[in-house]
């Protein structure tokens, strides 16, 4: 099994770097930085759902708050994020 995985993972980090070339160039003309942006923007919404079905969005905010680390903790990330 984790040498399926390891494989799997070679393969896509061969094809990740081809497909960002293609969204980059053509006729659309992404910079870099945008492009990054666009993936941890769509990364970021998938780890949100998959958090959200699965219920560990709500205790992850439910330790967040017991540590004593509520919105305060994600203002500041979100503030030093969007810098």
């Amino acid at each position: 099994y984790g040498i399926a995985l390891l494989t799997v993972s070679i393969f896509c980090d061969a094809l990740v770097p081809n497909v960002q070339q293609r969204l980059m160039g053509g006729s659309n003309e992404v910079s870099a930085a945008q492009l990054m942006v666009n993936l941890n923007s769509v990364g970021f919404g998938f780890v949100l759902a998959w958090m959200t079905m699965h219920g560990s969005l709500a205790s992850a905010f439910a330790a967040m708050s017991a540590e004593g680390l509520g919105g305060g903790l994600l203002l500041y990330l979100a503030v030093i994020g969007a810098s």
